[in-house]
């Protein structure tokens, strides 16, 4: 039967659009004017069922609910603007307020788009800049939002999606012999009204990244590729990386039966402190890119070319051997000052550079790259620190292969009330968001009972239909 109407519905807009093609004989203009079409019956659609369902409610609310009077609010759907009309409704157990239809649906009291809506601007804003991801709605809906509310979506999106990670079991199952973890930092620029006037010389704000994966496969192009990588950053003190680095392991993975973990750095000191995080044996690599630049630095081409090739060919001690031949070549010269600040590099940092040479893990800077400078390192752009720790966030997530969740009002976070500070119900303990979820189950059950004829709603809502 729904099929059969479907047709119909079909039916009549291709009479409509073939009208609109023999008059105006032009693909384009006529598929642009349908489409203006489509959406307004769409939105015109939801406005109707939306009433019918909110007269559906009334019929099958609590008794402790009393009808107070009708509302409007206006929201912005994918086919643009839509007003829904519903009923308000007293609690007499609290004396509150609230309008059940959008505790049902799960529409955001405040909000003026929906969570369809907001999905959309992000998956674009993550990619593009918010002007253009501001445009792409316009072109859905025929109707603009702002930057600052681009902005202000991913921020909401970016603390569900921390607080939906805080909810997580630490209890992880999956079993692997090894874990591989690569840390590194990378400079976003700062707008300057973000800077204290005290700080205006810093005009940057660190981001530290982290990639968590299970070792490389071979591929049959003769290239290597990381298995079952994982994305974490934050533009927060380092702490908070290993924080959420370790929070993602032992939800993930059962750490008893993790036998070696290996630890590519580039020197820095927090990059060091991962090691306390990763389970079984850590073993902590120098990575080779940086060492190659250190190298680079200290010397010039021709002589940095061949301190890498005997460093890869046969070691520290035989570059280090290979150092102090040419520094013999340099009399009280700069050049000599700098060898010399080298062979000391190699010193300090000799174990973690064997081991560097030893795994070669290698990936971090091609992260750095693709999951922060491709987005966040525009030129002449900057960024708000909020604005920084939402992109990073929602980036690494997707990358990661997890899902932006739909900003909803179910989505508590800390489990915290929807109205915080206000007082709960006279003759319970319960919050008012216990009573919002208590009111959706009563709902639900009553939908169950009318379903199985048992139970009285039944015939109250055969008159609605």
């Amino acid at each position: 039967m729904k099929r059969n109407r479907l047709e119909e519905i079909s039916s009549l807009f291709a009479e409509e659009v073939y009208e609109h093609l023999t008059e105006h004989q032009d693909f384009a203009k006529t598929e642009h004017a349908m489409m203006q079409k489509m959406n307004q019956v769409v939105c015109q659609s939801i406005e109707t069922a939306f009433r019918r369902f909110d007269d559906t409610l009334a019929l099958t609310r609590p008794d402790h609910l009393k009808i107070k009077g009708k509302v409007s609010r206006s929201i912005l759907t994918l086919s643009g603007p839509v007003r829904l009309r519903r009923r308000r409704y007293t609690d007499t157990y609290s004396g509150k307020t609230l309008n059940l239809a959008d505790v049902v649906l799960d529409i955001e009291p405040s909000d003026k788009i929906t969570a369809r809506v907001a999905s959309v601007v992000t998956r674009f804003a993550l990619d593009a800049s918010y002007q253009t991801a501001a445009d792409v709605l316009e072109i859905y809906s025929g109707h603009r939002i702002s930057r600052p509310c681009v902005k202000s979506i991913l921020e909401r999106s970016s603390t569900i999606l921390k607080a939906q990670r805080d909810k997580k079991d630490f209890s992880g199952t999956r079993k692997v012999d090894k874990l591989c973890c690569e840390a590194d930092g990378t400079h976003v620029a700062l707008q300057q009204r973000h800077i204290p006037k005290s700080k205006r010389k810093k005009k940057s704000k660190e981001v530290h990244v982290a990639v968590i994966y299970e070792g490389k496969r071979q591929n049959k192009n003769n290239t290597k590729s990381r298995i079952n990588t994982h994305f974490l950053a934050t533009q927060g003190h380092s702490d908070e990386l290993w924080d959420v680095t370790e929070r993602y392991i032992d939800a993930t993975y059962d750490t008893t039966h993790v036998k070696r973990a290996y630890l590519g750095v580039d020197g820095a000191s927090w990059c060091a402190k991962g090691a306390d995080v990763l389970p079984g044996t850590v073993k902590v690599g120098y990575d080779l890119w940086h060492v190659h630049r250190i190298i680079k630095g200290a010397a010039t081409r021709e002589i940095a070319s061949e301190i890498i090739a005997v460093l890869n060919r046969k070691g520290i001690a035989s570059c280090i051997e290979c150092i102090k031949n040419y520094s013999g070549f340099f009399d009280a010269t700069d050049t000599e000052h700098r060898l010399d600040e080298l062979i000391s590099f190699f010193a300090k940092y000799e174990d973690m550079i064997r081991c560097g040479l030893r795994y070669n893990l290698g990936t971090i800077e091609g992260t750095n790259a693709h999951l922060i400078g491709s987005r966040l390192k525009n030129f002449g752009g900057g960024w708000s620190p909020a604005g920084i720790e939402a992109m990073v966030t929602l980036r690494a997530a997707r990358a990661s292969g997890e899902d932006i969740p739909l900003i909803r009002p179910s989505v508590t976070i800390n489990d915290e009330p929807l109205d915080e500070g206000q007082p709960t119900s006279p003759k319970s303990d319960t919050t008012y968001r216990s009573l919002y979820n208590n009111t959706v189950e009563y709902y639900h059950q009553a939908k169950i009972a009318w379903e199985n004829e048992s139970c009285k709603i039944k015939h109250n809502m055969a008159q609605v239909y």
